[in-house]
């Protein structure tokens, strides 16, 4: 009777430990619901989208339908808009707004309340119902400008932006306009390659999406036209000479207009009072544009000057000895040092003057 005993409670404690092992693995009858997975978004317009997808096929359950959810992008999902469908395997997305950025989550349906996993962020932007500008091309090239048109359809106004080869879109130069061909001239250089982007501007609909960049590079620089930097300029004195300080005023007075004209091998002058407070001498003053975009300075025509010990001092507006740059694709301001030089004796003994003045085309 005793073994007896022993033996039932032996024979109970190993059914015990069985079904305790039996705790860390699911019941026979556990339902897992295959996933979604290869998923792809497609055929995507300004108000529309496709999706596709197929069943992970692990030999689980198969789903019977999908839970599709939508919403802008970085919603919470739960939060979105719910769609169910039993297709196998694609669904579309309609009633969109234009421009907009989604995510999509999908998640499997087996049914019984029993879901797969949700799966996702999948992300699209839909297009602008604004059209994007087609056959952007450039149809004139100088060393100094370019000509650009395209096509529309049926817009009104477009926005240009531009900048040099590798520039970052938003950081370039904008130019609005109502043409379909815009001639672009300012910031441009010489042998410098520039990529431009066009879109359409919709008003309250936006704009288009931007065309692909066309990149152009300028043409070297051949030399200076006849009448580049010619006609009225204002001409300011950014720094004066000798005699300024000693009451005589601007060495050519206040803020003045001069016309400039051109002369043989990119020469130009034009002529002024010197010191018009004091003098009523009337001089030529001459300088050269390099064809390499530097401004030189000759020696200018002289006049004696009296000092107070009766000596004769000849004075002479010349070159500063510095190569100073200037742009060879815009002459409506121009800048530039030169000297102004006393060769004499007495209280006029002095030399080297710098003068800076500044032209700007009026």
């Amino acid at each position: 009777m005793k073994k007896l005993l022993i033996l039932c409670i032996s024979i109970l404690i190993f059914n015990c430990s069985s079904d305790d092992s039996n705790n860390d693995n699911p019941p026979e009858d556990t339902v897992i619901c295959e996933k979604a997975i290869s998923v792809d978004i497609f055929n995507t317009s300004e108000n529309s989208a496709s999706i596709t997808w197929i069943s992970e096929d692990t030999g689980e359950t198969t789903p019977n339908s999908w839970i599709i959810e939508i919403g802008s992008q970085g919603f919470t999902p739960g939060s979105g808009t719910t769609s169910n469908t039993s297709s196998n395997f694609f669904y579309d997305f309609n009633n969109l707004t234009p421009s907009t950025t989604y995510d999509v989550y999908i998640k499997s349906n087996c049914g019984n309340n029993v879901f797969g996993q949700n799966v996702g962020p999948f992300s699209f932007t839909t297009e602008s119902s604004c059209s994007t500008p087609s056959g952007l091309n450039f149809y004139t090239l100088g060393s100094c400008g370019f000509g650009i048109d395209w096509f529309g359809q049926g817009e009104s106004a477009w926005e240009i932006e531009y900048g040099e080869s590798g520039f970052t879109l938003g950081t370039g130069t904008v130019i609005n306009t109502s043409n379909i061909d815009y001639y672009i001239e300012e910031g441009i250089s010489p042998n410098t390659t520039y990529e431009v982007y066009v879109r359409a501007n919709c008003g309250s609909q936006g704009y288009s999406n931007y065309t692909d960049a066309l990149v152009v590079t300028t043409e070297q620089n051949t030399g200076v036209s006849s009448n580049f930097l010619t006609g009225n300029y204002l001409l300011e004195t950014l720094s004066d000479g000798a005699f300024t300080g000693n009451g005589l005023g601007d060495i050519f007075g206040a803020p003045v207009t001069v016309n400039i004209q051109s002369g043989p091998n990119n020469v130009r002058d034009f002529f002024y009072t010197y010191y018009p407070d004091s003098f009523t001498n009337t001089l030529q003053f001459e300088f050269q544009l390099s064809n390499n975009g530097l401004v030189q300075v000759g020696l200018n025509d002289t006049l004696s000057y009296s000092c107070d010990n009766g000596a004769t001092t000849s004075i002479v507006l010349g070159p500063s000895n510095q190569n100073q740059p200037y742009n060879v694709c815009d002459d409506s301001v121009i800048e530039f040092t030169f000297f102004e030089l006393y060769q004499g004796t007495g209280s006029c003994g002095a030399s080297d003057f710098p003068v800076t003045i500044r032209l700007t085309k009026q």
